[in-house]
């Protein structure tokens, strides 16, 4: 069920105030569970629970820090 067009405007705000977008990505899932399951975001109980991996997904990449060229 879609929700009220108020609700969506509502998130796009909240999104657009906290510097988050949306993006829908295309990926192997079996890979990302193994990533998520070995970098120990997700557990292997939880491997095809949808609702979990993009939970976990958002954990992981909380965790990626960006390497600068003059950092290295």
């Amino acid at each position: 069920m879609a929700s009220p067009p108020s609700d969506r405007v509502r998130r796009y705000r909240k999104r657009q105030r906290e510097g988050r977008i949306v993006l829908m990505i295309e990926v192997d899932e079996a890979n990302l569970v193994d990533v998520l399951t070995h970098s120990g975001v997700l557990s292997p109980l939880m491997a095809d629970d949808h609702e979990s991996i993009r939970e976990a997904y958002q954990a992981f990449t909380a965790t990626l820090k960006v390497v600068r060229d003059d950092e290295m």
